[in-house]
C-alpha cells in the first residue's frame, strides 16, 4: 500500500539548492499543477490551465494539503484519487512536512510521511523537491505552476470530479478482491512469530528486522524498536549476519529504532556483517572508512572494501567506484589516499552496472556521461560491465520465508553536484534475496540421507528446464543448462564446447565426497572459469507416498584468483527441495563424454 501511495505522490519535485531564498508559507497557499515527471520552467499559460483539469495541490491558508488527480480521456473521467494530511503540516527553511493518507474509489490506501521543500523561480512558478519516507532521499523533480483557480472554485472541481469512473470502478473491484484476500505479508509475519517462539535464529532476525523496519514500510507487524532490538540481538547471539547488518542500520539510520545516529556502534555491526562475506556491509564499511565514520580513516582499505563489495554485485559499491573513478579531484585523492586512477571508462562501467540493478543516483549520473560529457565511451563502457559481469562470480542465497535487510550506503547528489563530504545510507527490506524453492512443510515425515536414492538420477532446482545436475556413483557431479538460459544470461561458450541434443551444456563439474548425510565438492565452472566450494546435508523427507530431495548449504566458498578460499555467508540460505527431472539419458551421449573429458582434465590442470 505504501508504495502506491509514493506512486501518487511521484506528481511532485525537483532538487533544492542548499542556498535558496527563504519562502514564507502564505506565498504558497494556493492551487498548483505540476509538470508531469520533470522541471520544466516554460510551460505556456494554455499547458498549465491543461495541467490544472487534471489534477491539483491545494496548500491551504490552515497548513493542511490536499493533492487531488482526476485523469481523463476526451473530457470523460477516468478515475479519482486523494491524498489528505491527516492534521496540519509543518513548515520549516522551506520543507513542508505533513503525515498523509491516500484513498482511491472509496477505498484507503494507508498513509504514511510526506516531505516537500520549494525553490523559487519566478513569480507564481516554485521547483519542489518530494523526499522518500526517510526524509533524505530525493524522490522525484518537477515544477509546480499557480493554477488559474481559488481555493473554493478548486475544491468545487474536486466534489464535481470525484465518481469512481472507469477505471475506478474496475480499481474498487481489485480493492474488494484485495481487501478480501489474506495478505501474504501477514501469513508471513505470522509464521516468523512462531519460529521466533521457538529459538529459530534466522525467525528472530527477520521479525526483529520487520518491527524496525515498520517505521519505513508496510511489513505486517507494529512499529516496536524495542522488541525489535531484543530478537536482532537474540540473533546476533547465534552469529546470524542478517541480523548484524540491522542492528547496524539501527544505529545508523534515526527513527528505525534509535533518535541519534552512534556511528561506533553502528560500525562495529557492519563490520561482523562485513566478515562474514555480506556484499552491502563490504560496502557500507568501506564508505566509513573512506570518511572516518565510527572508525579511523583509511582510503586504502576502503578501496579494498568497496571493490570486493562490487565484485559480489553490490550495485551501491558500483555507483561509489563511478564517482570516484570519474569525478574525484586530486587532491582530495592525496588528503583520504585514495590511490585509484581517474578514469572515465572504468567509471562509466561501473554506473553501468549500478544502473542495470535500477540504481537512481546512478542512472542520473550515468545519462548525463553518455550524453554530455564521454558520449565517446558510452559504447565501450557498457560492453566493460558486461565483461565484468562474466569475470565475477555472483552467488545469491536461497532466502524465500526470512526477511532481511539491505543497508544502501553512497555519494550524496544534491543539486546536481557529488557531496564528496556526505552520503546517503538507508536500507531496504527484501523478503527472497534468491529465486529460491519453497520450503518442505514441517510436519511431513523426515528420514536421514540415503546415498543409494541420491546417486544417478537427474533433478533440478527449479523446473527441469533451464538447470539439471547428476551425481553419479563415482561422486562425480555434472550440471548442465539449457541453451536458452545460456542465451539469456549472455554466456559465450569456447568453440570446444558442444551442446548435448542441441540442448543442454555441460558447464559446472564437481569431484564431491558423498555420504549417507552430505554432499562436499569443489565446483568448476567452465562458463565462467572460477571455483566455489560448498559443504551441504541432504535428506528425504515422504509426505502422502512422494519422496522429496532437501539440501541445506552449511558452508560455501568462493576462491580467489591466487586460489585462497573466501568464505560467504549462508545464514541467510534456507533449505530448498530438489525435484526429479524425467529426461533421456544425456549421460550416455558422445558429446557429453568429451565435454566432461574436457573439463576434467581443466579441472586437475589447475
Amino acid at each position: 500500500m505504501r508504495q502506491l501511495l509514493l506512486s501518487i505522490l511521484s506528481f511532485l519535485i525537483i532538487i533544492l539548492s542548499a542556498y535558496a531564498e527563504s519562502i514564507p508559507y502564505e506565498n504558497l497557499v494556493g492551487v498548483w499543477a505540476s509538470s508531469q515527471n520533470r522541471v520544466n520552467h516554460d510551460l505556456t499559460q494554455a499547458q498549465v490551465s491543461e495541467l490544472c483539469g487534471m489534477g491539483v495541490l491545494i496548500l491551504h491558508p490552515d497548513r493542511n494539503i490536499g493533492i487531488h488527480i482526476r485523469p481523463k480521456l476526451d473530457g470523460k473521467l477516468l478515475g479519482s484519487m486523494d491524498v489528505l494530511s491527516k492534521q496540519p503540516c509543518t513548515y520549516v527553511d522551506n520543507q513542508l512536512t505533513c503525515q498523509v493518507e491516500a484513498s482511491a474509489s472509496g477505498k484507503s490506501l494507508g498513509g504514511g510521511p510526506f516531505f516537500v521543500r520549494f525553490e523559487k523561480v519566478r513569480e507564481n512558478v516554485y521547483d519542489m523537491t518530494s523526499l522518500k519516507p526517510d526524509g533524505q532521499t530525493v524522490d522525484k523533480v518537477e515544477t509546480a505552476y499557480r493554477c488559474p483557480l481559488t481555493i473554493p472554485e478548486a475544491l468545487a472541481w474536486v466534489e464535481e470530479n470525484s465518481e469512481l469512473g472507469e477505471l475506478g470502478e474496475k480499481l474498487g473491484e481489485a480493492l474488494d478482491l484485495f481487501e478480501d484476500t489474506d495478505l501474504p505479508i501477514s501469513q508471513k509475519a505470522e509464521a516468523l512469530q512462531q519460529k521466533a517462539k521457538s529459538g529459530d535464529a534466522r525467525a528472530q532476525a527477520g521479525l526483529g528486522t520487520l518491527h524496525l523496519m515498520a517505521a519505513v514500510s508496510a511489513t505486517g507487524v507494529e512499529h516496536d524498536p524495542d522488541l525489535g532490538l531484543e530478537l536482532l540481538n537474540q540473533a546476533a547471539e547465534k552469529q546470524v549476519a542478517s541480523a548484524y547488518v540491522m542492528l547496524g542500520s539501527a544505529n545508523m539510520i534515526p527513527g528505525l529504532a534509535k533518535a541519534k545516529q552512534d556511528f561506533a556502534a553502528a560500525y562495529g555491526w557492519y563490520e561482523k556483517a562485513a566478515q562474514a562475506g555480506r556484499a552491502d556491509a563490504l560496502n557500507v564499511t568501506g564508505m566509513m572508512r573512506l570518511f572516518g565514520l565510527g572508525t579511523e580513516q583509511n582510503g586504502p582499505q576502503a578501496v579494498k572494501r568497496l571493490t570486493r563489495a562490487a565484485e559480489l554485485g553490490n550495485h551501491s559499491s558500483h555507483f561509489n567506484l563511478g564517482i570516484i573513478r570519474v569525478f574525484f579531484p586530486e587532491d582530495l585523492k592525496q588528503r583520504w589516499q585514495v590511490s585509484l586512477k581517474q578514469d572515465p571508462l572504468i567509471g562509466m562501467m561501473h554506473l553501468n552496472l549500478a544502473t542495470e540493478q535500477k540504481h537512481e543516483p546512478a542512472q542520473m549520473v550515468l545519462q548525463f556521461l553518455n550524453q554530455k560529457r564521454h558520449p565517446d565511451l558510452a559504447s565501450t563502457a557498457s560492453e566493460k560491465a558486461k565483461q565484468w559481469k562474466k569475470q565475477h562470480l555472483r552467488k545469491t542465497g536461497f532466502n524465500p520465508d526470512y526477511p532481511d535487510s539491505s543497508v544502501l550506503m553512497d555519494f550524496k547528489i544534491e543539486g546536481g553536484q557529488i557531496k564528496f563530504g556526505d552520503a546517503n545510507i538507508n536500507a531496504k527490506l527484501e523478503w527472497s534475496l534468491g529465486a529460491g524453492t519453497k520450503l518442505v512443510n514441517r510436519k511431513k515425515t523426515q528420514s536421514t540421507g540415503n546415498k543409494q536414492l541420491l546417486l544417478n538420477k537427474w533433478r533440478s532446482f527449479d523446473d527441469c528446464n533451464s538447470s539439471i545436475f547428476l551425481l553419479d556413483g563415482d561422486g562425480n557431479e555434472f550440471n548442465l543448462m539449457h541453451k536458452d538460459a545460456i542465451q539469456e544470461h549472455g554466456y559465450k561458450i569456447s568453440q570446444d564446447q558442444k551442446f548435448i541434443n542441441d540442448k543442454w551444456l555441460l558447464f559446472l563439474y564437481a569431484k564431491s565426497e558423498v555420504s549417507e548425510n552430505s554432499i562436499k565438492g569443489k565446483y568448476y565452472d567452465m562458463l565462467e572459469n572460477s571455483y566455489s566450494y560448498f559443504d551441504s546435508s541432504y535428506r528425504f523427507e515422504t509426505k502422502n507416498n512422494k519422496t522429496a530431495l532437501v539440501l541445506v548449504i552449511k558452508e560455501y566458498y568462493l576462491f580467489d584468483e591466487n586460489g585462497k578460499k573466501i568464505k560467504q555467508d549462508v545464514s541467510g540460505w534456507d533449505q530448498f527441495v530438489i525435484i526429479d527431472c524425467n529426461i533421456s539419458n544425456i549421460r550416455g551421449d558422445k558429446e557429453f563424454s568429451a565435454q566432461f573429458e574436457h573439463i576434467r582434465k581443466l579441472y586437475y590442470k589447475k
